[in-house]
């Protein structure tokens, strides 16, 4: 138990009654993780920011087709449709 708890980075706690003790019970634990989450993605920033853009102007320029679209639809609706006969 001792050797498949260390592989997986779990820590086993024999003084608490269930043997095993959650890694983010204490507030330092918790602070660590947050602070490298956030100096992570102050890296990783850099890196996304033209993805971001990116995906913000392709969605403008997929909701202005798709209105466009709509309309058209629309237009075609409100005239009629021609005769089949």
């Amino acid at each position: 138990m001792q050797a498949w708890a260390q592989r997986r980075g779990v820590r086993l706690d024999v003084t608490t009654p269930g043997g095993f003790r959650s890694p983010l019970t204490s507030t330092t634990m918790r602070r660590q993780l947050s602070q490298q989450l956030l100096r992570r993605l102050g890296r990783n920033s850099s890196t996304l920011l033209p993805f971001l853009v990116g995906a913000a102007a392709g969605a403008e320029l997929n909701r202005r087709a798709t209105r466009a679209i709509g309309e058209a639809v629309m237009a075609d609706l409100t005239r009629g449709a021609p005769s089949a006969c």
